[in-house]
């Protein structure tokens, strides 16, 4: 295919994709924000997987929807999933949406919030298989093919995503830690592993003026994009965040922001952060806890997730894909606070690992105190280590 017919075909997919959420957002538009937010849920790893495969939503193949929705058979999400694709099938004329497929019991909605341990433990069970054969290599491509149809739709619809509210406040919390730890304005060098649009590190290097500051990527960035990072002093370096492209012991400061739990095996990312950070040196690292995907409607998931921060084997075994029970090929982990630790140990790191991202408990009017409230401190949805080599 030539670079020309490239270039068209992403941009349609790319409007497909946009043009897919901005519909679908009119037809739920009257429904609560609990539904409708879970409803664009399904719809953002549907559209993510037909992208994947090269396929536009206009165009996509009964059998894809269904072999999207037979792995959910039993389980609640099946009838949301069936619900989305009502809301498609008034959009679109495409048959796939207007087929009929087989729906789970009402109850399983009802039975999957009262034991939903037991919920989270059959989605373990369905996926581990394929999960365990998933390589890294597979997770880089797939991110790759995503980077050229889904994620500019996905940002063309949301334009501030990930640029600000919880990002940003966890950005100024990395900020407060690194300045605990003795960042000061001598520092020279500054890298972010799996940098984005370079947000943290221009936050960096306000603090950090006189700093060599570097972002690594396996996303080739835009004229607009490197044009944005040139004007902040800021240095793209195309690599993976579990083999990083820069020297042993060169960086006084390494900070990754929610990147890790995407590896196929996270600590492959602790041990670069070790080799690369200067003897003294400072690092940061968040991810999501264990506990962002243990909370529901249940008032016990609550309780449970308290319990759970004094004797973690009560959670249940937690991964995740990105889009789960799909044949996307994404890794999307969730950390059990201890566990986290423990990869940071073993590369002798010295580490602390607190959880903060309180959302949850904003509900209980906690969302402010629970960081210093014993218990409550460890319930946070995500994970931040920080410490020094």
């Amino acid at each position: 295919m030539s670079d020309a017919m490239t270039h068209s075909t992403t941009i349609s997919m790319t409007d497909s994709i946009y043009h897919c959420f901005s519909k679908f957002k009119e037809q739920i538009s009257e429904l609560s924000v609990s539904r409708s937010g879970q409803l664009e849920d399904q719809l953002i790893f549907l559209l993510h997987h037909i992208s994947v495969s090269g396929i536009k939503i206009e165009d996509v193949p009964s059998i894809v929807i269904q072999d999207w929705l037979k792995v959910t058979e039993g389980l609640s999400e099946h009838n949301l999933r069936l619900e989305m694709v009502e809301y498609l099938s008034r959009i679109y004329k495409n048959s796939a949406f207007r087929d009929s497929y087989p729906r789970s019991s009402k109850i399983v909605a009802v039975r999957d919030v009262l034991f939903w341990r037991r919920h989270h433990k059959e989605v373990y069970k369905r996926t581990r298989s394929f999960f365990n054969n998933i390589t890294q290599n597979e997770i880089i491509d797939y991110e790759l093919d995503s980077s050229t149809t889904f994620h500019p739709g996905l940002r063309k619809y949301w334009p501030g995503l990930g640029s600000g509210g919880v990002y940003s406040d966890s950005d100024e919390e990395i900020v407060r830690e690194l300045r605990q730890l003795g960042m000061n304005e001598s520092v020279r060098n500054v890298v972010d592993l799996g940098c984005g649009g370079g947000r943290l590190l221009k936050r960096l290097g306000i603090e950090c003026p006189e700093a060599t500051l570097t972002g690594t990527s396996i996303f080739h960035f835009s004229p607009d994009e490197l044009k944005n990072l040139s004007e902040a002093n800021i240095t793209p370096c195309y690599c993976t965040a579990h083999k990083v492209e820069l020297a042993n012991n060169s960086q006084d400061i390494v900070v990754s922001s929610e990147v890790i739990e995407h590896l196929r095996y996270p600590e492959e990312m602790v041990r670069e952060i070790a080799r690369i950070l200067k003897p003294g040196g400072i690092y940061c690292v968040t991810a999501p806890s264990i506990n962002a995907n243990m909370y529901c409607k249940n008032p016990l998931s609550y309780l449970t997730v308290a319990i759970g921060t004094l004797f973690p084997k009560i959670l249940p075994p937690f991964h995740d894909l990105y889009a789960p029970m799909t044949p996307l090929k994404l890794v999307h982990y969730g950390f059990e606070r201890q566990v986290f630790k423990s990869m940071f140990l073993k590369h002798s790191l010295q580490v602390n690992v607190k959880t903060t991202r309180f959302t949850a408990l904003k509900k209980f009017g906690l969302g402010q105190l629970a960081a210093r409230l014993p218990v409550f401190k460890n319930m946070g949805g995500l994970c931040m280590a920080v410490g020094r080599k």
